[in-house]
């Protein structure tokens, strides 16, 4: 009976002793997670924290919770500890502090946004019997102006691509074809459309029937985004050398909001040789540079009115003492300069609401020989000459004269053909097409040197700087269009 008594004492004290120390049967505190929802995301890599707590949050997540959970009464405060990249976002977080309540937290959100991207459609044209003709792509960092070829993108063209513009805000990426100067070509306009999601380039689409060797000079869109102006230069059948085989210059309006693109009105004459046009920024006119016949001949800024919807209208002319090639306007003043390449001097001019030009004080600038290319930001200008391939840049002043800043540049190649400013107004992008073409001993066109793109940072005075090393553009470049996309890849 002792010896059970004392049994049950052992018991009840191995009890009430386990009781003292709570190892047993003190309460489990309730654990809660912290997490929440993502909305936006397409790009890779992106990690939260959370404290000490990190998640690595895939690419086109919904939501996302941390593997810690915390106790009632705990504070947390979720921050963004790398932004997502390949597309490059930007993320926030909403909701992101609090304390823990009894209950998960499902509120914090993480919204991205998608940075714009720089796209860069480059026309390659071919050599006859060496390779065909291409559309190639080309993304650009908007933050640093690097470049990158997009592999695997090139768009196949016929055998006469020329030049390639962007109509915006349609996004019609149009592309005219004609004759590559030697033999004669059948060739047509037409449009591609682009596809703005990765950068890349859908199929061409044909507008309108073959036209005989177009001598393509360039499309200039509309700010309107209806219409785009295409300039054709003098047309000239090889077969037969007879003056009545030429025809002169043509600005014809093609409709870009109809699918596929139509060529709308009655073309105007462009003159007999045009080199180069601006669209005015209020879509009143388009002035066109034609360097004439000839030496002797009349050289002349063609402004040509947009006065109706369909076609552009002759407005006025104003003779040039040298023969004109490049153009370019400057809403500032409004100011339009045009070069020479037989001068080593710009010819600057104010322009009226009809198209009007008129001289500033003694009409030249100190420009640089041989310049045929023309870019603005407004408050500045460059200038390209292909022969020495030097670029200059130019601040438009108080009086609308541009004065030279910085040293001249080279382009970046040989033969610099087209520049354009990237969207965001901070870079002007230059595309050399390397050596001319030229026949060899057996009659045959040689391959033309490897064309480059350069990207030059334009500082706060309007000076250039390289950006890094030009990028290979295949070969025999001629034309590049550019913008930007909001990537959903």
């Amino acid at each position: 009976m002792r010896v059970k008594r004392f049994a049950v004492l052992i018991t009840f004290l191995l009890a009430t002793s386990c009781g003292a120390d709570g190892s047993d049967d003190t309460p489990v505190k309730p654990m809660f997670s912290v997490g929440g929802t993502v909305t936006g995301l397409i790009g890779s890599s992106m990690v939260l924290h959370a404290g000490s707590d990190a998640v690595s949050v895939p690419a086109r997540a919904s939501s996302f919770v941390f593997a810690t959970a915390l106790p009632a009464g705990a504070s947390y405060s979720v921050t963004i500890a790398t932004q997502p990249s390949a597309p490059a976002q930007t993320c926030t977080v909403q909701n992101g502090a609090g304390t823990i309540a009894s209950a998960n937290v499902t509120n914090v959100a993480i919204v991205c946004s998608t940075t714009p991207q720089t796209a860069i459609y480059v026309v390659n044209s071919s050599v006859i019997g060496r390779s065909s003709s291409q559309i190639s792509s080309y993304q650009m960092d908007p933050a640093t102006g690097t470049i990158m070829r997009v592999v695997g993108a090139n768009t196949y063209a016929p055998a006469c691509t020329r030049t390639i513009a962007l109509v915006q805000p349609t996004r019609l990426l149009l592309a005219s074809f004609g004759s590559p100067a030697i033999d004669l070509y059948l060739c047509s306009t037409r449009i591609a459309s682009a596809d703005l999601t990765s950068g890349n380039i859908a199929a061409l689409k044909e507008v309108d029937g073959p036209l005989e060797d177009q001598s393509p000079i360039g499309i200039y869109p509309h700010p309107g985004g209806q219409l785009a102006y295409y300039l054709r230069g003098e047309h000239a059948y090889d077969e037969a050398d007879d003056p009545a085989d030429v025809a002169p210059g043509q600005l014809r309006p093609y409709n870009t909001t109809v699918a596929g693109g139509q060529a709308v009105g009655t073309p105007a004459s462009a003159g007999v040789t045009p080199r180069s046009a601006v669209v005015d920024p209020a879509g009143r006119f388009v002035i066109v540079a034609d360097e004439g016949a000839g030496l002797g001949s009349e050289t002349v800024l063609r402004t040509l009115a947009t006065t109706t919807p369909t076609a552009p209208v002759a407005a006025s002319l104003y003779t040039m003492p040298t023969p004109p090639w490049a153009l370019a306007y400057a809403a500032a003043g409004p100011y339009v300069y045009a070069s020479s390449p037989s001068a080593s001097s710009g010819y600057a001019f104010t322009v009226d609401a009809a198209g009007k030009l008129t001289p500033i004080g003694g009409g030249t600038f100190a420009s640089m020989p041989g310049v045929k290319l023309y870019a603005t930001t407004g408050r500045f200008l460059f200038a390209a000459a292909p022969d020495s391939g030097m670029v200059q840049a130019f601040q438009i002043g108080g009086t609308g004269i541009p004065v030279k800043v910085g040293v001249a540049l080279a382009s970046g190649g040989t033969t610099p053909v087209q520049m354009m400013i990237d969207p965001s107004g901070r870079y002007l992008i230059v595309l050399n097409k390397g050596t001319n073409e030229f026949r060899n001993a057996d009659g045959n066109l040689d391959s033309p040197g490897q064309s480059t793109l350069a990207v030059f940072a334009i500082g706060n005075d309007g000076a250039l700087s390289a950006v890094g090393t030009p990028v290979i553009a295949s070969n025999n470049a001629l034309s590049f269009a550019v913008t930007t996309f909001v990537p959903t890849f």
